[in-house]
């Protein structure tokens, strides 16, 4: 059991401590938007661009931003975009960066 605690405090660090809560812009142009089912009540605003990248739009109480389903109504396909992300990509574990705005 101690084990298990140690390790996910050094995780917890590790988290803490990385660059996935620092804010970046960048361009991208939009080709597609859905909504993905995650389990049985929770969905996601999703955005496929151009470029390949793939971004999640969700309410983030660590930003203090509630207004996802503003800012995937406010997308439109065929429409670039500067957006700002943060957050971390890893597919295994569907974990995408995460749209905080966009102009």
């Amino acid at each position: 059991m101690k084990k298990i605690l140690i390790v996910i405090m050094i995780l917890s660090i590790l988290l803490l401590t990385t660059g996935c809560w620092t804010e970046n812009n960048k361009t991208e142009c939009v080709k597609e938007k859905w909504i993905k089912n995650s389990g049985s009540t929770k969905q996601r605003y999703m955005v496929g661009m151009e470029s390949g990248e793939v971004y999640m739009i969700e309410d983030s109480m660590v930003k203090w931003q509630w207004e996802s389903s503003d800012i995937y109504n406010q997308i439109t396909e065929g429409k670039c975009y500067t957006i700002t992300y943060f957050w971390f990509r890893n597919g295994m574990m569907s974990e995408y960066h995460n749209i905080l705005r966009v102009k």
